[in-house]
């Protein structure tokens, strides 16, 4: 069976993984059985949560918008990047406790509002213009949509709103940020589940399958019931501006 999406909820320890924020390993610092990642599927933002505990010398809690990263048990690969946005405090007795809510790149992506419009050009030099001109530290690398767009206006939208709406302009793709900043804009059905669950490929916790069935919407006949009185067909035009 192909994994389908990326949606996931990782909780783990810290012997197998690393925290830096703003370029400091913070590892020793967090709460490790707190720890929660979510993934979105594509243009949805993935979130960060975490615990820190103050208590004696351990006084260090993050700031809002500090760059926050996740890497594996290689110590080398990314697994979550993104901004600290939200920090909740509370006192227990000698202990504050530190709630943090972290979310990806796509908060950095949308601090500015794209006011333009572009016509006869493809989706790929649209994407690149608004990416250069209204993000900082953001790349191109995996947009792929060499499609010509007839015309598209945004009018002061987020950087991701205007993504969404070539997306939605094109018809069929789609769109996210990964953690190295990059925008990776394809049709869909173009891109692949990264692995396979099988008994074997031991990317899945073997005894956390499930398997459930009810019968709850079982039906042996389905009735639909139209409109009782036939009513008188009309032509109706729309004067659209564009």
């Amino acid at each position: 069976m192909n994994a389908v999406s990326r949606l996931v909820t990782l909780v783990s320890f810290r012997a197998a993984i690393k925290l830096v924020v703003n370029g400091v390993d913070k590892t020793d610092q967090v709460d490790w059985s707190s720890l929660e990642k979510t993934e979105v599927l594509t243009k949805e933002p993935d979130t960060l949560k975490f615990r820190i505990k103050n208590y004696g010398s351990k006084t260090w809690k993050p700031s809002l918008d500090e760059e926050v990263y996740l890497y594996d048990t290689d110590g080398v690969t990314v697994i979550f990047g993104g901004l600290v946005i939200d920090i909740r405090e509370s006192t227990d007795a000698l202990i504050r406790t530190t709630e943090v809510l972290c979310k990806d790149f796509t908060h950095l992506l949308d601090r500015k509002l794209v006011s333009v419009s572009y016509e006869g050009i493809t989706a790929e030099t649209v994407i690149a213009n608004i990416i250069s001109g209204y993000t900082t530290g953001f790349t191109t690398t995996n947009v792929s949509a060499p499609v010509t767009v007839n015309k598209v206006v945004f009018n002061y939208q987020t950087v991701s709103k205007a993504l969404t709406k070539i997306a939605d302009t094109l018809g069929n793709y789609d769109w996210y940020v990964d953690y190295n900043k990059d925008i990776h804009f394809f049709q869909n059905g173009s891109r692949f589940a990264p692995f396979s669950l099988d008994d074997t490929s031991g990317n899945h916790i073997w005894n956390s399958l499930e398997i459930k069935e009810n019968t709850s919407q079982l039906r042996n006949k389905i009735i639909i019931r139209g409109g009782d009185t036939l009513g008188t067909p009309f032509t109706d035009y729309k004067i659209a501006d564009g």
